[in-house]
């Protein structure tokens, strides 16, 4: 797996955030707040999960809050961890 820069990561998430809830978010959004039910969380992980060969559990990609720049953080560890496999 090809690891992406920390920019990348975040336009890729936003893109997918945005396919989603019809929204790019900004750094403190939060994804209910923005919109965002359970399906459509169920749904971000599983694009998260394809689109950047990941496998993430809903407290992996949101660990601490329901905001985009915690889901930033979490892919690109996420796939630091599976580089480093």
């Amino acid at each position: 797996m090809s690891e992406l820069a920390p920019q990348r990561v975040r336009e890729a998430f936003a893109g997918m955030w945005n396919e989603i809830l019809g929204a790019y978010p900004a750094d403190d959004d939060d994804f209910f707040e923005s919109g965002g039910g359970s399906m459509e969380l169920v749904t971000l992980l599983v694009v998260v999960g394809e689109r950047f060969d990941v496998s993430m559990s809903i407290d992996e990609l949101f660990p601490d809050d329901f905001t985009f720049h915690v889901g930033v953080r979490a892919i690109a560890a996420a796939m630091r961890v599976g580089a480093a496999e």
